[in-house]
């Protein structure tokens, strides 16, 4: 988790110090149950991490930061503190094309 430190760090500076609206509202903390899933490393085909909260499918910006232990084929059910950043197109895998999904960055994740 001491991977997290900055983003927290981060955070805390632009409330402290403010700035403008919009930035503000897309910095919310959002906090929730998910399930954390791992399809392998992008050199050998895979599309890194995933995380499905309610039936909704997100991509971790930061995915390099989550820890070792979380690379499992099961899906595994966590509690995550994540920060929305937009929707981006990425192509990996075995996708035939690319596909539009909805990146976060993950302030904290904890198995449950």
């Amino acid at each position: 988790m001491k991977h997290f430190l900055p983003y927290s760090l981060l955070l805390a500076t632009l409330l402290l110090f403010g700035c403008k609206a919009e930035v503000c509202k897309d910095l919310s903390i959002v906090e929730s149950t998910a399930t954390l899933t791992w399809s392998g490393d992008y050199a050998a085909d895979g599309c890194g991490y995933r995380i499905e909260i309610d039936e909704q499918i997100y991509k971790p910006g930061n995915e390099q930061d989550i820890a070792e232990s979380f690379k499992s084929s099961e899906p595994i059910p966590v509690d995550v503190k994540f920060i929305l950043q937009g929707r981006k197109d990425i192509q990996c895998g075995m996708l035939p094309a690319s596909q539009s999904v909805q990146f976060i960055q993950i302030i904290s994740i904890k198995k449950i």
